[in-house]
């Protein structure tokens, strides 16, 4: 399920959403259509990605949530243009 999108500096679109059990999903398709680069995100954990926006370089941060072990943990992810991950976070709320 697609749950939410947006476009980098070249017009280019970014969808991020969730695969149930099986995580998340994130893609970058050209203006297009054409699928750029498209990645599976989470583990055996409940990892849901259901926000995204760009900074000024195209890095593409995405947040959700996380639920190991029965924690309720936000979850930000900053992916590169090239959707690399740069650098993941999980944070207790609550």
């Amino acid at each position: 399920m697609i749950l939410d999108l947006g476009k980098d500096s070249n017009d280019n679109i970014i969808v991020c959403g969730t695969n149930g059990d099986l995580g998340s999903f994130i893609a970058k398709l050209n203006p297009s259509g054409t699928v750029l680069w498209q990645k599976n995100f989470g583990s055996n954990t409940r990892d849901d990605l259901f926000y995204l926006a760009c900074d000024a370089d195209d890095n593409i941060i995405a947040a959700g949530d996380t639920r190991p072990s029965g924690a309720d943990l936000v979850l930000i992810v900053k992916f590169s243009p090239d959707g690399d991950v740069i650098w993941q976070r999980s944070i207790a709320f609550g």
